[in-house]
């Protein structure tokens, strides 16, 4: 199986994590849960996934917004606060509901100025902020991020970061069960 990491994150004990999957199921757990292990460890469970469900990405919660986008152009912003502190390897919440078909295919999370680049399949890359959109409340169908022209569809969306270099977030290609390092001595397998 190949192995491919897309995000690190560095937290600390007191930090809370955020996962997301492509179905726009959450879970949000307190770094205390990921307890230190040594390099060949395995990991420990961060979130149960649905059938034909992949983790999206993960974020560590800081105060602002956590910004959805979906491959239909649709996005969904919410507090941090919505999102309920749960116990990490549970099922989640409900972040939003996609229509047939369509998946998440980013996140970004931050102050509501932070920016980042919507990439589609076929059209010319566009700049967003996390303040593009209204906030919405968990579950609900999103607004429009940006319009997406018929036959053409959202691949990804990547984080600006330090002054203007690109960070792409985790986004797991689809049958791969990845661990995800998030520092050198906290691991979560999903």
């Amino acid at each position: 199986m190949l192995f491919r990491s897309q995000s690190v994150l560095l937290t600390r004990e007191e930090t809370e994590l955020l996962l997301v999957t492509e179905q726009g199921m959450m879970i949000r757990f307190s770094g205390q849960e990921v307890r230190p292990m040594g390099l060949v460890a395995a990991g420990v469970n961060g979130m149960k996934l649905l059938a034909n469900d992949h983790i999206l990405g993960a974020v560590c919660m800081q105060e602002g917004t956590v910004l959805l986008a979906a491959s239909n152009g649709n996005g969904w912003r919410f507090e941090m606060d919505a999102i309920p502190l749960q116990g990490r390897a549970g099922q989640g919440v409900i972040g939003c509901k996609l229509p047939t078909k369509v998946r998440l295919v980013g996140l970004m999370a931050g102050k509501p100025t932070q920016t980042g680049m919507l990439h589609f399949a076929q059209a010319a890359a566009r700049l967003v902020r996390v303040d593009q959109l209204e906030l919405s409340k968990r579950g609900s169908k999103g607004a429009e991020l940006a319009p997406v022209k018929e036959g053409d569809e959202l691949v990804r969306l990547t984080v600006q970061v330090d002054g203007g270099k690109i960070a792409t977030p985790a986004a797991m290609q689809k049958g791969d069960r990845k661990s995800t390092r998030l520092n050198s001595s906290h691991r979560i397998r999903y």
